[in-house]
């Protein structure tokens, strides 16, 4: 006999995909997925669509709850459930952006944002102290520091570029994984004060 689960996910796989390609349509005009190139960490991962995988199967797991928790006494739950799955997505949705914004800048040779970390290695350090002697102590932006020194080399470790890759990616998967349970679990309370469960 067919596994119920896997009866479950066959029957239910193209409307979560489906579901998860509108959803994250609508979230990635504001939740802009990564756009670097640092010629260390080159790759051809396409962010936006490991995500509709991820979220396709999340939902999945969340639609067997749904499923169980359907009824209109439930809505209340669900209502309060979405409140707070709102106020960590727009804590995640901040925290991308400043990160974003403060580990990368423009290499103007290149034209393109390329990944910054936080602690210079020596070479980079003497070229700093001398900028800064000439320059009455202002420490050079980020942006110079990249395009007079040969980025990346020198400047930050690749162990150092590599964590900050992946934090970044990591915020932006998290930012699209919640504002979507938002929507999700706003549909299922109004679902449930209806009377009807997304499980139709």
């Amino acid at each position: 006999m067919p596994d119920k689960k896997e009866n479950f996910f066959s029957k239910y796989w193209n409307l979560l995909s489906n579901i998860a390609i509108g959803l994250i349509a609508v979230i990635s005009g504001f939740a802009i997925p990564p756009k670097i190139n640092a010629h260390i960490l080159q790759d051809d991962i396409n962010y936006e669509m490991m995500c509709k995988f991820v979220l396709a199967g999340i939902l999945g797991l969340f639609l067997l709850l749904c499923n169980h928790f359907k009824a209109k006494k439930y809505t209340l739950k669900w209502a309060i459930a979405s409140i707070v799955v709102l106020i960590v997505s727009l804590y995640i949705h901040g925290r991308y952006n400043s990160y974003y914004n403060s580990h990368t800048t423009l290499h103007e040779e290149a034209q393109t944002k390329v990944i910054t970390g936080d602690h210079y290695l020596p070479v980079a350090v003497r070229a700093i102290d001398i900028y800064k002697s000439k320059h009455g102590g202002i420490e050079p932006a980020k942006k110079e520091i990249v395009s007079s020194l040969n980025y990346p080399e020198g400047i930050w470790s690749n162990n150092e570029l590599g964590r900050v890759y992946g934090n970044i990616v990591i915020l932006y998967m998290a930012q699209v994984i919640l504002f979507s349970l938002f929507a999700f679990f706003v549909v299922q309370s109004i679902y449930c004060f209806t009377g009807k469960s997304m499980m139709v």
